[in-house]
């Protein structure tokens, strides 16, 4: 890590060497040494032009992809609110009391989701989501009160018709406890829905 500030300065001039030698060397049997090394630098500018406009081009795709793809995503804080948040309703409380000071704290949660949708064919999707939710509970929380978990979900869903969907889901989910246990569960299911 800390060698990446020297390394990459390293790298990108060594990419411009092995860009501009061979190409000067070639053109100094042509012309002077002077109007050879002239032409070499407009000649590595606009390679090296072309290639951070390819690059902007990517980025831009990369974002036209996202923008096509995410279909949904939500981010979710609350404070002593937690039923509002799908993973601590009825799990966990939204206000704590603490019997020793017989004060009541409300529990900060924050939670939230984003979910791609990729349409293969007219006929075949995919969806892929994923899930984080951390509580931030006060000291005197029984040991196996929800701290956090964590869920993905991926399907593969075909249309043969319009109106009915097969599917197929792997989902997978962790979730953590205050006194550090943890657990998991991976399930695959299918689905089969007909609109009338």
């Amino acid at each position: 890590f800390l060698t990446r500030s020297v390394m990459e300065p390293v790298a990108f001039a060594l990419f411009i060497v092995a860009l501009a030698s061979p190409l000067q060397t070639r053109l100094k049997r042509r012309m002077p040494a002077a109007l050879a090394f002239i032409a070499t630098i407009i000649i590595t500018l606009a390679v090296l032009g072309m290639l951070i406009l390819a690059i902007l081009w990517s980025i831009g795709e990369i974002g036209h992809w996202v923008i096509v793809n995410v279909s949904r995503f939500q981010a979710t804080y609350a404070h002593g609110a937690t039923r509002f948040i799908q993973e601590t309703a009825g799990v966990s409380p939204s206000v704590f009391y603490d019997p020793a000071t017989r004060q009541a704290e409300a529990q900060k949660t924050f939670g939230g989701y984003v979910a791609f949708q990729h349409w293969w064919t007219n006929e075949l999707r995919s969806n892929l989501v994923y899930s984080y939710v951390r509580s931030d509970l006060p000291r005197f929380a029984a040991a196996t009160t929800f701290k956090h978990s964590q869920y993905g979900a991926a399907n593969l869903i075909w249309s043969p018709v319009p109106e009915l969907d097969l599917g197929v889901e792997l989902l997978y989910g962790l979730r953590e406890d205050k006194d550090g246990a943890t657990g998991t569960q991976t399930r695959l299911q299918s689905s089969v829905t007909y609109r009338f």
